[in-house]
């Protein structure tokens, strides 16, 4: 179950920046360094609207954990999830109507004459601490880099985070389908950082 949002259609995605109230977003080159690794997913690199669009939802705040993912069939999918240091829970996805958009894509000579349509259909912050439940809808137990099951370590699937108000968000983390240990350790972290600010 996904929580409810309504998507819009934005021509370009770089310019629905301005429908932001303004706030304060760190100038600093660490900040964007960080925020550019929290949004990669399967180790490419997000387009630069997106990280502006995760930046602006961040603000003046730092990055505990996140989890990205990437499906490049058309329409490009992108999704991004961050936990703050303050506990705020920051959502981001959206479509664009070609295959296989990514940063390099974006930043081509080619994309910079003709933009690329897109629809975003979350992007939000939340507070942790107003969050009631979360779901785990798949367990497995965690393989070596053999592929031999460990004894001590689960991967999850399926979680969702249910919240005060009735709202239901996926968090889009599949451990069972992931492979790469850097990812998964990046998902590791994000799941702690949920658990902590839920106390979940």
């Amino acid at each position: 179950m996904r929580g409810r949002s309504q998507g819009s259609i934005t021509r370009p995605l770089s310019l629905c920046t301005a429908t932001f109230i303004p706030m304060n977003i760190s100038g600093d080159d660490e900040f964007r360094r960080q925020v550019m690794a929290h949004t990669v997913a399967r180790h490419v690199r997000a387009p630069w609207s997106v990280e502006q669009q995760v930046a602006g939802l961040i603000g003046d705040g730092a990055i505990a954990g996140s989890a990205a993912t990437y499906e490049p069939a058309e329409p490009t999918t992108w999704s991004v999830s961050v936990v703050t240091d303050d506990g705020r829970l920051i959502r981001f996805r959206a479509e664009y109507e070609v295959g296989q958009y990514d940063f390099d894509e974006e930043q081509s000579p080619f994309r910079r004459q003709t933009p690329v349509a897109s629809t975003v259909h979350e992007a939000w912050v939340r507070r942790l601490r107003d969050a009631v439940r979360l779901d785990v809808r798949a367990v497995r137990t965690r393989l070596d880099a053999f592929r031999n099951p460990t004894k001590k370590e689960i991967d999850v699937g399926g979680v969702h985070l249910g919240f005060g108000d009735g709202f239901v968000v996926d968090l889009e983390v599949d451990q069972t389908k992931i492979y790469d240990p850097d990812e998964r350790a990046r998902s590791d972290a994000f799941l702690a950082a949920i658990r902590l600010h839920t106390g979940l």
